[in-house]
């Protein structure tokens, strides 16, 4: 069963903008306004993955969201919870239940996959979706991990589709 086709997806710092805005309740239109742009522009850099604005529009955008350039542009991303990147020393893991591990796996689209093969194996990066509780993303027949640049092969063709069984996840609460 092949899956449907995927409309583009917003880039990360498109994610974020939309986000920040909504979290301080804005409309597209006020925060636009106040950063002196088009809406028509806000609305390219919150939806298009290309949306690659420059330094002077994103410092404006993270004035007006009151934040900064870095956590617009990701920065902030990979850090552990607690400040400047130290670890809290009252951070407890909590399980997630199955309908949120799905909610944080259909929200990303990039991820890792390890195979095995016999006399290798890797993690690989890949583009996935999620297609009726399953994790899909394309290759190219015969290739693997000692094949090359796995993911960004101009071949992938072959779709591999990952049914699961069974979704458990966990998330790192900092009070």
């Amino acid at each position: 069963m092949a899956p449907k086709p995927f409309p583009a997806a917003p880039g990360d710092m498109g994610r974020r903008v939309a986000k920040r805005r909504d979290e301080l309740g804005l409309t597209r239109e006020e925060v636009a306004a106040r950063a002196g742009m088009a809406t028509s522009y806000l609305r390219f850099i919150e939806e298009q993955s290309t949306a690659a604005p420059g330094p002077g529009t994103m410092g404006t955008l993270a004035a007006v969201l009151d934040t900064t350039v870095t956590a617009l542009s990701g920065g902030e991303a990979d850090l552990p919870p607690g400040r400047r990147g130290r670890a809290s020393p009252h951070a407890r893991l909590v399980e997630l239940s199955p309908g949120e591990c799905w909610a944080r796996l259909d929200g990303h689209g990039v991820g890792r996959v390890a195979v095995t093969t016999p006399g290798h194996e890797a993690v690989l990066p890949v583009n996935y979706s999620v297609v009726d509780r399953s994790v899909v993303f394309r290759t190219a027949p015969g290739s693997g991990p000692d094949s090359g640049p796995w993911p960004g092969d101009d071949d992938r063709i072959m779709w591999v589709r990952i049914d699961v069984d069974a979704i458990s996840g966990r998330r790192i609460d900092v009070p």
